[in-house]
């Protein structure tokens, strides 16, 4: 039996990988159109949250050396996704280890679901669905 969940996950990541910009990353010239989810966890997580609802998790990611700052998402099921994992090594889907994480939380600042860059990103994710149904 094939897992649905996982497969609507892989969808969403290449609908992402073609809605992901400069207007929607954290620091626009940090930009790299060969890792474009870079920069992009914290809108990515809200737009899945407000897909799927859930939580949104926190945490810092140890990375080259340092820690940084990331968000994915924890479904209402309790199975995790972090569609911009990869930015870390990570598999684009899945979140990282747990010995790759330091100090997890649910983040529990409001979500701000009027953010620029989160309401460009979900304008986009609707264009390219559509271009692919």
């Amino acid at each position: 039996m094939t897992d649905e969940l996982l497969e609507t996950m892989k969808l969403l990541r290449k609908l992402l990988e073609k809605s992901w910009s400069k207007q929607t990353i954290w620091h626009k010239a940090e930009f790299k159109p060969e890792l474009p989810s870079a920069g992009q966890c914290y809108v990515t997580s809200i737009l899945l949250y407000d897909i799927f609802g859930g939580e949104l998790i926190s945490a810092d990611i140890l990375f080259e050396g340092k820690y940084e700052s990331h968000y994915w998402i924890k479904l209402p099921n309790g199975r995790e996704f972090d569609l911009t994992s990869d930015q870390f090594n990570g598999d684009g889907i899945n979140p990282m280890p747990k010995d790759k994480i330091f100090g997890r939380w649910i983040f529990s600042k409001k979500i701000n679901k009027r953010c620029k860059r989160y309401l460009r990103l979900k304008e986009k994710i609707v264009q390219e669905f559509f271009r692919n149904v």
